[in-house]
């Protein structure tokens, strides 16, 4: 953790905490998308009728849309620092080679 710290108050940027945080970030939007899909399909549920259809089918194909479109953005975020580092390394390879 203490490593969490230094990379944060990091002013020059050198060390990036977003691939440290992420795991975190993922697993707190998934406990959010899943309590607001539970609270929609009790509501549905209780409404009765349609609701009952629109909770049991409906709600759950949205949870799974969320849920993937939140896994596909932060795949996304860490591509493009992985893509960052990558580029780092190439260019500080250039540099020694000359």
């Amino acid at each position: 953790m203490s490593g969490f710290f230094r990379s944060l108050f990091d002013f020059s940027f050198t060390t990036l905490i977003t691939t440290k945080v992420i795991k975190v970030v993922y697993i707190i939007a998934t406990v959010a998308v899943t309590l607001i899909a539970l609270v929609v399909f009790v509501a549905s549920v209780t409404r009765g009728g349609i609701g009952i259809v629109f909770g049991i089918i409906v709600v759950p194909i949205v949870w799974l849309l969320y849920l993937t479109l939140v896994r596909i953005s932060l795949e996304f975020t860490i591509v493009i620092f992985q893509i960052g580092a990558d580029v780092r390394t190439i260019a500080a390879q250039e540099r020694r080679a000359g």
